[in-house]
């Protein structure tokens, strides 16, 4: 989830809109960006890197025999896939931002 999150922030730095289609919002500083980032990257290449340990945990733990590692990695993908799919089917209807203090007829 975390890697939605920092997606996310990135799509906003980038595109100069939130997730679902609102100019002018530009997301947090890019100090914060960068931060974020290196915490994502982090912890994904402890994934990669504690991989073996990963496949002997899931196999000793009882209810997880057919939970591997790659499944997991593809469930984290997914997590991360859905909400951005989402957000860009909403992006397409191309948002009209009202004015302060008026209200639609």
């Amino acid at each position: 989830m975390f890697g939605l999150i920092v997606s996310l922030l990135w799509f906003m730095r980038i595109a100069e809109k939130s997730p679902i289609g609102l100019p002018g919002l530009k997301g947090p500083p890019l100090p914060a960006l960068v931060i974020n980032t290196t915490i994502l990257l982090v912890i994904l290449i402890n994934m990669i890197v504690n991989w073996d340990y990963l496949e002997f945990v899931t196999e000793s733990a009882d209810g997880f025999e057919n939970f591997s590692a790659l499944a997991r990695l593809i469930l984290v993908s997914c997590l991360t896939l859905v909400p951005h799919l989402i957000a860009f089917k909403h992006r397409q209807i191309d948002w009209k931002v009202q004015p302060a203090g008026v209200t639609p007829q």
